[in-house]
């Protein structure tokens, strides 16, 4: 081949290569754009705009946009917290700040993505050849002609099977990769599970005896759960036929409108004619206290914070302390928005009358007002404490446990009957989701409680610990 010959094959493949390189980054930008439009419009749509989630509802349903949106969030996570680091606290209503935490983090994804394909390829393959060493192309007028080293190069299907397995490879890690984040946050977290306890007290009537309550927390009506899914709950409460449903707070994500929607899903649990009792949790709080006691309190539901009610012998609610034997349920405001009064809720309460106390937080377990005794100020008795707010920590892993827990106290009382230093307290993992949009080993769930006399503290067939 003459030295014109090759020059001219050289050129021709340096321009295909430029236009290959230049394909395959604007395919890797259109890639990133259409992420980082489709997380942030999901985000717009859940956070910002709750009238768009329920217009798409109609056509896709609620849970479709929401468990979208909830998968987004997983890879994007690493973007929301550079972004943030950066702008400072994180303003959710900001469109600008969700496309920018979308757009660092599907960056971020797809340059890890595209550097482990390069490496691999180098792997696999092996490195480019410099254009010298290549056999040379064949153009119009030239003689073919191949060195022994080309001709020991390996070419045509060795290459195929090679590019096939580094595929395979990269596919296959995404896979694995993708399946447990699929699964916590498309599957687990509308997994609906009941949890069971026997619990005896010490001193309760024997007309009470054998009591049932259904308990349920944290339903997080907002941008991570849906309407369907807590009124799959509430029917499921139903459906336990209890004498007593109890509720601990945190119905709401944060805003008002949503205490709208979730305060009549309660309306069948009232609708049995079963008492319904319940206190506030903080993001109820968050969207305004007094504006979710009303709304609630409109369809039915008593709500104890720093109150109580009795149980009579007949089961019925009662105002005030009955002459003869009683329970007594208490309930105290939020322990984070420093609302808890265990004086004002117990207050006048006999010393004999056995005590459940409704607390959103575990944590109040551990109060000082609670714990506290003087000759004047005698320690208040209480039997068993009902809470949420941990939620269980939403993922418990191998060997490491519960990573997360919003607790003073870690996972002393993330999850399950645990002992308290002056009563046991019974944790449930909840209904819906806060901040992570995901759960792994730690699946919502109803409570449904019997109450016995006297006896050691036992949980019942179900799921416990």
């Amino acid at each position: 081949m003459s030295d014109r010959g090759v020059q001219s094959g050289e050129r021709v493949g340096d321009a295909g290569r430029r236009r290959r390189r230049t394909r395959v980054w604007a395919w890797w930008g259109l890639v990133w754009l259409v992420l980082t439009s489709i997380g942030s419009a999901l985000h717009w749509a859940t956070w910002m705009s709750p009238e768009v989630t329920r217009s798409a509802g109609t056509v896709f349903g609620e849970g479709v946009v929401k468990i979208l949106a909830n998968a987004m969030v997983i890879p994007a996570s690493p973007g929301w917290i550079i972004t943030t680091r950066i702008v400072g606290r994180l303003e959710g209503d900001s469109i600008g700040v969700a496309a920018c935490a979308n757009g660092v983090a599907w960056l971020l994804i797809l340059g890890t993505l595209a550097g482990m394909l390069w490496v691999g390829r180098r792997v696999i393959i092996g490195p480019k050849r410099p254009v010298a060493d290549r056999a040379p192309r064949v153009v119009e007028g030239a003689t073919p002609s191949a060195s022994p080293e080309a001709a020991s190069e390996p070419s045509g299907p060795d290459i195929g099977r090679r590019r096939l397995l580094l595929r395979g490879v990269v596919a296959g890690t995404g896979a694995v990769a993708a399946m447990p984040a699929a699964y916590a946050t498309m599957i687990e977290p509308w997994s609906l599970t009941t949890a069971r306890y026997r619990i005896p007290i010490q001193g309760l009537p024997r007309s009470l005896h054998g009591l049932r309550i259904a308990m349920l927390a944290d339903m997080h009506m907002g941008p991570r759960v849906t309407r369907e899914h807590i009124i799959s709950a509430i029917r499921s409460a139903i459906d336990l036929k209890p004498d007593l449903f109890v509720l601990v707070g945190d119905y709401v994500h944060r805003e008002i409108r949503q205490a709208i929607v979730v305060a009549t899903t309660f309306e069948p649990m009232v609708a049995t004619g079963k008492p319904v009792i319940g206190v506030l949790g903080n993001h109820d709080w968050y969207a305004g206290g007094n504006d979710c006691t009303r709304l609630l309190m409109n369809v039915g539901v008593r709500l104890i914070d720093n109150q109580r009610v009795f149980l009579d012998v007949e089961r019925q609610v009662q105002e005030q302390q009955p002459l003869g034997a009683c329970l007594c349920i208490a309930g105290v405001g939020d322990l984070l928005e420093h609302t808890c009064d265990f004086d004002a809720a117990l207050r006048g309460v006999r010393s004999d009358v056995p005590r459940i106390l409704l607390s959103h937080n575990p944590d109040a377990a551990e109060h000082p007002q609670l714990l506290h005794e003087s000759p004047t100020h005698p320690r208040h008795r209480v039997d068993l404490m009902l809470s949420g707010h941990t939620h269980g920590g939403q993922v418990k892993l191998p060997i490491l446990g519960r990573p997360i827990v919003p607790s003073r106290f870690g996972s002393k009382y993330a999850y399950g009957l645990n002992a308290g230093p002056l009563c046991p307290v019974l944790t449930t993992a909840g209904v819906g989701m806060s901040i992570l949009p995901l759960r792994l080993n730690v699946p919502p769930e109803i409570v449904e409680i019997e109450l016995v006399d006297g006896g050691d503290v036992q949980p019942a067939a179900g799921r416990a610990g």
